[in-house]
């Protein structure tokens, strides 16, 4: 059986390069893991309540080439501009959720994504 997470891990491999940041491997793994979230949360608006392999591609394949991608690497180096101890705290969680908040692809219409979102 096809799972999710096989669709997820295809998308991803390779790393496109809006989420790789290989210098700095917590920050790329706040990327991905933003990434995964966002397209997660984003095949429920693609096909609501049929989330699938497909919704999951298109929701991840809007999120690369609308430019999401690139605005939320920008957002999350600009969030954390040095390294820190722990991205585990409160400040840490709240910056990440603002930034993912602002840049899901939210609701569609006649079965496209409706565009990203922006800070």
């Amino acid at each position: 059986m096809y799972h999710a997470f096989d669709e997820i891990h295809n998308a991803l491999t390779p790393l496109p390069s809006s989420l790789a940041c290989p210098n700095h491997p917590p920050l790329e793994a706040l990327l991905i893991g933003l990434a995964i979230i966002t397209v997660a949360a984003d095949s429920f608006w693609i096909q609501p309540g049929n989330v699938n392999a497909l919704g999951i591609k298109q929701a991840f394949q809007h999120y690369v080439t609308s430019g999401a991608s690139e605005n939320v690497k920008a957002l999350v180096l600009d969030a954390f501009p040095k390294p820190i101890d722990s991205y585990s705290t409160h400040d840490c969680n709240t910056k990440l959720l603002q930034i993912f908040i602002n840049n899901h692809i939210g609701p569609f219409t006649v079965g496209q994504p409706g565009g990203s979102g922006s800070a």
